[in-house]
């Protein structure tokens, strides 16, 4: 049996490279994305991973991911860990903001997730990993966007946990907070 591959989104920095050390140490071959090529380029360098240099929040960027979770032929850990801030206040949000946040910090979990469940599905010990917030639990008036993203995100992870069951597919959702 070949190694166990791992896809993190968000993963040149933070929780999400903090994962893909794990994932590394486990012996996954480990595929890291984000948006930008420097820390990507440094991280395949030092790890030996697999980067890609794509935005989830587009079509384009997701298509180029799922196009090498795809060259690789299998997929046994999918880390949604992509994110982005989006902290306004009251009714000072912004709507193309609050669209660029939902779209990285929701859709584009859901739209990648859906995209590469028939390689989930096909491994023997699936698992999707969710980074969503605390903010994603309660309602914060200094984080309005933000908090609203990581509820959908939250409550469709929770929905995707019992629905994954019939594929196989074991779900974990996270809610970090402030340290």
């Amino acid at each position: 049996m070949s190694e166990p591959v791992a896809l993190v989104t968000g993963g040149s920095s933070g929780i999400g490279l903090g994962i893909a050390r794990r994932l590394l140490a486990r012996g996954c071959k480990v595929v890291l994305t984000a948006r930008g090529h420097d820390r990507l380029d440094a991280l395949v360098e030092e790890l030996g991973v697999t980067a890609v240099a794509a935005d989830v929040a587009t079509e384009e960027g997701r298509a180029a991911i799922v196009a090498e979770v795809g060259r690789l032929g299998r997929l046994d850990w999918l880390v949604d860990n992509a994110g982005a801030g989006g902290g306004t206040a009251g009714l000072d949000v912004d709507v193309a903001r609050a669209r660029r946040v939902l779209e990285t910090n929701f859709y584009s979990h859901v739209a990648l997730t859906r995209e590469l469940w028939p390689l989930l599905a096909d491994s023997p010990r699936a698992r999707v990993i969710v980074i969503s917030s605390s903010l994603g639990t309660y309602s914060s008036s200094g984080s309005i966007t933000y908090g609203a993203s990581k509820a959908a995100l939250t409550s469709w992870a929770r929905a995707l946990a019992v629905a994954g069951r019939a594929d196989g597919v074991e779900l974990t959702l996270v809610h970090p907070g402030r340290s």
